[in-house]
C-alpha cells in the first residue's frame, strides 16, 4: 500500500514524520475520515470545507488549498486501486516548537492521506442490530474545540474501549444538556443509497440549498436549525423578524423583509447555565425551570434565589437583547419564539409576538417541498 505524504506517494513502510512534529508531540492537527464508493470519495468537498473551516477557526495555517487536498485524496485512492475504501486525511502543524513565539512563516505542514479497504461488518448486525452504550463523559458545546476533528482523540478511544468491555459495539455521546452531541450524515446517506436505493436530501446542500441570502461573514457557519427557522419564519410571517430559539444555546436571529438572514446572537441556553451553576458551585441543589411562586425578586431561601436568578435573569436578558436588536434594525420587527421553553416564558411575559413550537420542522417541510 502507498500513502500520500507531503506531496508525494510513498510506500507505507517508508512513510515517516519527524520526531518533533506537532501532531505527534502535542496533538496539534486535524483529520477527516470518509468513505469511497465505486472509486469516488464520498462528500469529499464537504469534508474538506469542514477541515479548512476548522483550521481557520483554530488558527492552523494549512499551506494547502482545497484543490490540492482533493488531488491528494483522489491520487491516493487511484494509486492503490481501491473502488471501496476508508480514507483518512490528516494535517498537522509540522515541526513546531510551541514554546517559541517567533515562528516566522511557520514550518511546513504535514499532510498525510491513507486509503485502506473498508471495514467488513458481521452480516448479523444488519439483522439484529448492535448494542450501544451512552458515554460516561459529556461533550461541552461551549468548548472552543467542540465540533472540530482534532488529533486529541484519546477520550473517544477510551470510551470505545469501555463500550467494548460492556459488550457494546459503539458509544453514543451526549452533550451536557443530554442532547446528541453529533450527527452521522455520511453513515445515513450510505445506508440509504446502498440498502434502500434512496438518495436522501441533505438540508443546505445540493438540491436542498437554503435558497435565501446569507448576509454574514461566514455563511457556512450557520447551523441548520437556524437556517430552517429563517425559511419558515419568512414564509409564515411578514416584515422584519427576530427569531428566538430556546435550545442548548438560545439563539436570536434577524431575518429582513426580503427573507435574508442578517445575523444574530448566541447566548448560553438556560439549561446549560443551570447545569454550570449546579455543577460548579457547592451546596446548590438542582431545580426545575419554572416561574417563581412570587413576583418578588428578593428570594428568602436558596431555591427561590436560584429560581429568580434563572427565570427573571433570563427574562431580563431576552428583553434587553430584543430592545437592542429592534433599535439596530430601525424598523418594526415581529418577535417569533420557538424551542422547548418558549411556551413557559410566553405564559408569564409579553416578550413575543408569536410562539411557533414547530417552526424548525415547518422549515424542513418547506425546504423538502421546494427540493422535490
Amino acid at each position: 500500500m502507498r500513502v500520500f505524504l507531503n506531496g508525494r506517494m510513498v510506500d507505507q513502510r517508508h512513510a515517516h514524520v519527524p520526531y518533533d512534529d506537532a501532531g505527534f508531540q502535542h496533538g496539534v492537527g486535524l483529520f477527516e475520515t470518509l468513505a469511497a464508493c465505486q472509486g469516488r470519495p464520498f462528500r469529499l468537498e464537504a469534508h474538506l470545507e469542514r477541515l479548512l473551516r476548522s483550521a481557520s477557526e483554530l488558527g492552523l495555517s494549512l499551506q494547502a488549498t482545497k484543490e490540492e487536498l482533493t488531488e491528494a485524496v483522489t491520487t491516493t485512492l487511484s494509486t492503490n486501486g481501491l473502488a471501496e475504501a476508508r480514507i483518512r486525511l490528516t494535517v498537522t502543524a509540522g515541526r513546531l516548537n510551541l514554546l517559541q513565539s517567533d515562528q516566522g512563516d511557520g514550518p511546513e505542514r504535514t499532510v498525510l492521506v491513507v486509503a485502506t479497504p473498508p471495514t467488513v461488518y458481521d452480516p448479523a448486525y444488519f439483522d439484529r442490530g448492535v448494542t450501544v452504550t451512552v458515554a460516561g463523559a459529556a461533550s461541552n458545546p461551549m468548548d472552543p474545540f467542540a465540533g472540530h476533528k482534532t488529533l486529541a482523540y484519546w477520550h473517544r478511544l477510551h470510551t470505545l474501549r469501555q463500550a467494548a468491555a460492556l459488550g457494546a459495539a459503539e458509544a453514543i455521546w451526549l452533550n451536557i444538556s443530554n442532547h446528541l452531541a453529533g450527527g452521522a450524515i455520511n453513515n445515513l446517506t450510505v445506508l440509504s443509497e446502498k440498502y434502500l436505493g434512496i438518495t436522501p436530501l441533505i438540508a443546505g446542500q445540493g438540491a436542498a440549498e437554503w435558497g435565501f441570502e446569507l448576509d454574514i461573514e461566514q455563511p457556512s457557519s450557520l447551523g441548520a436549525d437556524r437556517a430552517l427557522n429563517t425559511i419558515a419564519a419568512h414564509e409564515k410571517y411578514e416584515g422584519d423578524l427576530i427569531v428566538i430559539d430556546f435550545g442548548t444555546a438560545t439563539t436570536f436571529d434577524v431575518v429582513d423583509f426580503n427573507g435574508a438572514y442578517k445575523g444574530g446572537i448566541i447566548a448560553p441556553g438556560i439549561n446549560l447555565s443551570l447545569d454550570a451553576l449546579v455543577g460548579n458551585t457547592a451546596k446548590l441543589p438542582r431545580i426545575a425551570i419554572e416561574k417563581p411562586g412570587s413576583d418578588s425578586v428578593i428570594g428568602r431561601n436558596t431555591e427561590d434565589q436560584m429560581l429568580i436568578g434563572v427565570f427573571w435573569g433570563y427574562v431580563s436578558l431576552i428583553e434587553g437583547l430584543i430592545a437592542r436588536m429592534k433599535k439596530e434594525i430601525g424598523r418594526p420587527a415581529t418577535v417569533v419564539a420557538t424551542g422547548g421553553l418558549a411556551v413557559l416564558f410566553d405564559e408569564h411575559t409579553d416578550l413575543f409576538d408569536q410562539v411557533d413550537s414547530d417552526l424548525t420542522l415547518n422549515g424542513l417541510g418547506i425546504l423538502a417541498g421546494r427540493s422535490a
